[in-house]
Formats: C-alpha cells, structure tokens, sequence
C-alpha cells in the first residue's frame, strides 16, 4: 500500500490522482500518521463502493462496541437491566425536555411586552436572553475562578 503525506498531496497532486489508479488506494498521512484513505472509483463503482466501506465501518464499530464491553464488564448483562437502563435513559432525556420546554415557555411568557416594544419575534428575544445569562454564567465562572486562585495562594 502506498503512503502520501498532506504535504505531497498539495505540492503534487496532480501525480497523486494519476498514480491512485493504479495503485487502488493510498494512504493520507498527516506527520506520519494515517488519517485518511483514498481509493479509486468510478462512476460505475462509486455506489458500491460507498456501501462495502459503510460495511467494513460498521463491523469494526461493532467489534469497537463489544471490546469495550467485555473490558467494562458489561457483556454479561441480561436482557431486563439492558431494559431497565434504556428506560431510565429516555426518562432522563424526557426530563431534559420537559425542562427545556418549561423554560422557553416561561421566557416567552415573561416577555409579551418586549415582544411589543421591539418588533422582533419571541424567538429573537429569547435567543438574546439566552446569549446574555450565558455571558452571565462566563463572567461568573470567572470571578470564582479568581477567588479559588486567590484563596489557594494566600
């Protein structure tokens, strides 16, 4: 298998592309390591091609998902706490939501006269009152960041 570099890529790709054909396929590498692969297609080839390597990523996802779970233990689960843990985390994401949901509610409930004054729509309002708690949270996030500094020094 061949190996190409970013770098060669860029200086001569013309020879790269030309040379690709008949080697199949290259190996991109950035600072010596693999971070791509090129292969040579067709028109004719190019759906069956996308499929086999969507295939091959997929076992090795699979393969990835099962290491990992024998490594965590996790392989000897049974079928009722595989259900039970699905549960408990759609109740969760459900819990998010709903919060979510509450929360835009609220702020476009508190703001009907904002809404009136400005023109803008509720969702403009709202998006702005998000970025502003959010440099809120920053600013604070970094005065307790100062204090926990100061605190260790002294």
């Amino acid at each position: 298998m061949k190996y190409v570099s970013v770098r060669d890529l860029r200086s001569k790709s013309a020879e790269v592309w030309k040379g690709l054909p008949a080697a199949g396929e290259m190996v991109l590498t950035s600072n010596g390591r693999p971070i791509a692969i090129l292969s040579a297609v067709s028109e004719e080839t190019l759906e069956e091609t996308l499929a086999a390597l969507r295939r091959a990523k997929a076992v090795v996802a699979v393969s990835e998902m099962q290491r990992r779970s024998t490594e965590l233990g996790t392989d000897a689960i049974g079928p009722e706490e595989i259900d039970a843990e699905i549960k408990a985390v759609r109740r969760a994401r459900r819990r998010r939501a709903d919060l979510a949901e509450g929360a835009v509610a609220d702020a476009l409930a508190h703001e009907p006269e904002a809404v009136a004054e400005s023109g803008r729509s509720r969702w403009a309002l709202l998006v702005e009152r998000i970025e502003k708690d959010a440099q809120s949270l920053g600013e604070y996030r970094e005065s307790f960041d100062r204090d926990r500094k100061e605190f260790r020094e002294s």
